[in-house]
């Protein structure tokens, strides 16, 4: 993860800024705009960034859109350049609530700047199915007391079709969520792409100190289990408290629960058992918070009545077997068609299955880390970047609408000049 902090911190020198425009009528161009540092920039932005700019390549990228310090004053300015635009040949724009659609706005001034410009729209989330504990409803104490089930509707509403007016005036819609493609098509979006999670695995272990961890993993008679606390996770960890407190009455500190993400003592009364916990933060503290959980395995915190089949669900997959961590679940979607009992993880039929589980692992381990190694192996093999997986980028991020014909470049020059920011209604 090294090389994403290096990124993240080189883009605000203006000399780094630069040296990403060059001129080379040969390749063809392609600008992310304003990636962040979590889990689904990481995969739709960061990952093809590096991965789609080597330099033995025909594509060029540069990220743009973030913070950059003036040579002279040293302010940080935040700006999109019109000569950005020239060399671009595919601009890539997170999803966001401002309305990029329409007259005036800032897809319809890409496009007047250059014409044959292919926009690029990432869409995070199932923004049809917004929980009211989704993250992108956050508000103060003070307003949710205000908003009734007829207010939180015509928000989502109105959230929806800004979502899809920023959709339609895109070239093409990446997804991580192959179910939302499927959705977002059979809604009329022609040109919906299912971008697959890659990782490196050297990247994903760079900046890691592997010695700070809270235990040893794999200790006899001891079980680590790790799990996430957020706000959409609250209630399935308020369900398994009975049985949490059960397994630490009768293992006591034999039975560790790591729990990443909020404090359980500040969201619960009368907790009655202690946990160990670590902050959650960017995809990089993401990567550490895995390593120094020293979990045996991943408890996911689901319900069965809700519907879970989208990119987080496949995170919590990916990064814990990198590191070998199997993941449990009730049988609910994607884990029960993505782990196989005992194979590369743990299906529990019911909640109450995990206090025997915790016992078999008290006893021996030895299935545990064959079934450990098997899912590092399969991680690797099935989601490692190569050369065939950084084709399938070319195709997600190129092909089909951009030609090598199309492609042109310009050097960046000290003569940029921003395009103004848009107004929101």
């Amino acid at each position: 993860m090294k090389v994403v902090n290096d990124l993240y911190y080189n883009i605000k020198d203006v000399r780094f800024y630069k040296s990403q425009f060059k001129e080379a009528p040969e390749k063809r161009n392609i600008l992310f705009v304003d990636p962040v540092m979590n889990n689904f920039d990481f995969y739709t932005m960061i990952i093809p960034f590096l991965a789609l700019g080597v330099e033995e390549g025909k594509h060029q990228t540069a990220i743009t859109g973030m913070y950059r310090y003036s040579e002279i004053n040293k302010i940080p300015e935040k700006y999109l350049s019109e000569q950005e635009v020239k060399w671009a040949d595919v601009i890539v724009v997170p999803m966001s609530l401002e309305k990029f659609n329409g007259a005036g706005r800032l897809f319809e001034e890409l496009r007047q700047i250059k014409p044959s410009i292919k926009i690029i729209q990432t869409v995070e989330f199932d923004f049809y199915e917004i929980k009211n504990d989704h993250y992108i409803l956050e508000f103060s104490p003070e307003v949710k007391k205000q908003l009734t089930g007829e207010k939180m509707k015509e928000i989502k509403d109105s959230m929806i079709e800004r979502y899809e007016d920023n959709c339609s005036g895109a070239d093409r819609i990446i997804v991580l969520n192959p179910n939302l493609a499927t959705k977002l098509i059979d809604k009329g979006f022609s040109d919906v792409k299912f971008c697959p999670i890659y990782i490196d695995e050297e990247t994903f272990k760079e900046n890691i100190d592997f010695a700070d961890t809270l235990g040893l993993k794999n200790t006899h008679g001891i079980v680590f289990v790790s799990c996430e606390l957020i706000d959409a996770t609250k209630s399935a960890f308020k369900e398994y408290i009975p049985i949490f407190r059960k397994l630490k009455q009768k293992y006591k500190e034999k039975f560790r629960l790591v729990v990443i993400g909020k404090n359980p003592n500040s969201l619960f009364s009368n907790l009655g058992f202690e946990v160990d916990r670590i902050q959650r933060g960017s995809i990089v503290n993401q990567m550490k918070a895995i390593v120094r959980s020293s979990a045996d395995f991943h408890l996911v915190l689901n319900k069965k009545n809700e519907y879970s089949n989208n990119s987080e669900a496949m995170y919590t997959y990916v990064e814990r077997g990198i590191f070998g961590i199997p993941i449990a679940s009730i049988p609910v979607t994607p884990f029960k068609e993505i782990i196989e009992d005992r194979v590369n993880g743990y299906i529990l039929k019911t909640r109450n299955d995990l206090p025997k589980l915790i016992t078999a692992l008290m006893k021996d381990k030895t299935e545990l880390i064959e079934i450990s190694t098997k899912l590092k192996n399969n991680i690797v093999s099935q989601f490692q970047l190569d050369e065939e997986k950084r084709s399938h980028l070319i195709e997600i991020f190129f092909n089909d609408f951009v030609t090598m014909e199309t492609g042109t470049s310009e050097i960046i020059t000290d003569e940029n000049q921003p395009i103004d920011k848009v107004d929101e209604d």
